[in-house]
């Protein structure tokens, strides 16, 4: 019932669109569009309808109905590389169970929607230096595949580099020792992702983000997810929000490093949410495990223990606003100020938390705040048992 005086009675759109049991019915135009207009052929899956719209259902360029198309991929990188290049939009590479597919050279970018089911196969560097996969502004569905030893050494990540709008899934998947310059393993690029039920284990990256970076509004979630080992010579010994939205729930992160701020994670503005999560063992020149640095943050129901950091914030250094809900922070360690938390100068509330047995090598066992009067304790929240003392410019 929508109307348009020119074109695209419902729906105007430029570069790929795919639609997913979608309906777009009994629209109208002046010209021509009534349902849809637009540049380049549009895709209908799930059962999409675009029908009874006037004076025409699409204009400039098809509207295609698409069944989904399954594609074996044999155990060869040749075989692979053809299936990628070659597959329909919406298509699945159902890669052949075990295998190892090691590559010398970047497979080609994904340049159309596609699903990689993995079965347990492996996608492997053997040389050169490289991003394997490349989305070019698709959505592109990783699941249940091990991605290992991607180098890049110059610009990007040494697994995945997602750009351009793309959408990443990555589910039930690995990726173990990837090396990239700015994020080990992915690195999203005005994009988003979502990843589920996977682990990171011993990536590097020669900047920020040893397993993953979130650049340019990027978005990620998190979901059941480990890092473990993971490194960055700069900041984020896992991942790197640098200006994005971040959140995570039911992972953990177990000894990740970063030379620089936040062993596990750094966020430096923006949104951060962590919930249900674990932060062990993780180290960093200041906040052990988070560095944050956004303007709405939120930790719920997660346990921080012995997290170090070599300046200041054991296992969380804060400079937005933060909100601790039944989190807690326990046997984390700074050789400087604020074994469990630093907060400097935002309101920081804990909410029914606790912040026990921490240590500081110079003041603010539990809590150090830069000035009086911005961290508040409810809900039966305890900062105790912290050495030198519990807090300092705090009422604990």
């Amino acid at each position: 019932g929508n109307h348009a005086g020119k074109r695209g009675g419902a729906l105007a759109v430029t570069g790929h669109t795919t639609l997913f049991a979608t309906r777009i019915t009994q629209n109208s135009a002046g010209l021509s569009g009534g349902g849809v207009q637009t540049d380049r052929a549009v895709s209908l899956t799930d059962g999409s309808v675009v029908a009874r719209n006037r004076p025409d259902n699409c204009s400039g360029a098809p509207c295609l109905s698409r069944r989904p198309v399954t594609i074996g991929v044999p155990c060869s990188v040749s075989s692979l590389r053809q299936a990628i290049t070659s597959a329909p939009d919406n298509a699945t590479l159902a890669l052949r169970p075990g295998c190892t597919y090691r590559l010398t050279s970047a497979l080609p970018d994904v340049e159309r929607n596609l699903t990689i089911q993995g079965h347990g196969a492996t996608i492997t560097r053997l040389s050169g230096s490289f991003t394997m996969l490349t989305d070019r502004g698709f959505n592109l569905t990783l699941n249940r595949i091990a991605m290992t030893r991607g180098s890049r050494t110059t610009g990007a990540s040494g697994a995945v580099l997602a750009r351009s709008g793309s959408h990443l899934t990555v589910t039930r998947s690995t990726f173990r020792d990837d090396y990239g310059e700015v994020g080990g393993a992915i690195f999203l690029e005005h994009s988003s992702a979502v990843i589920a039920g996977s682990a990171f284990a011993g990536n590097h990256s020669g900047g920020h983000g040893g397993a993953v970076v979130l650049a340019h509004g990027s978005a990620a979630a998190v979901r059941n997810s480990t890092f473990s080992g993971n490194t960055a010579e700069a900041a984020g010994g896992a991942i790197y929000n640098m200006n994005g939205v971040l959140t995570v729930t039911g992972s953990t992160f177990t000894g990740n490093t970063a030379h620089g701020f936040g062993g596990a994670i750094v966020s430096p503005v923006l949104f951060l949410s962590v919930a249900n999560s674990v932060f062990t063992r993780n180290s960093g020149l200041a906040g052990g495990a988070i560095y944050s640095d956004g303007t709405a943050t939120t930790f719920a129901d997660s346990r921080f223990t012995a997290n170090t950091a070599t300046d200041g914030g054991g296992a969380v250094v804060i400079l937005g606003s933060l909100n601790l809900v039944r989190d807690l922070m326990s046997g984390n360690h700074a050789d400087g100020q604020g074994g469990g938390l630093f907060v400097i100068h935002q309101l920081t509330t804990l909410f029914a938390s606790r912040v026990t047995y921490n240590s500081a090598g110079v003041s603010g066992g539990g809590i150090q705040a830069t000035e009086p009067g911005v961290v508040s304790l409810t809900d039966g929240s305890v900062v105790a048992h912290n050495r030198p003392d519990n807090c300092v410019n705090a009422s604990c």
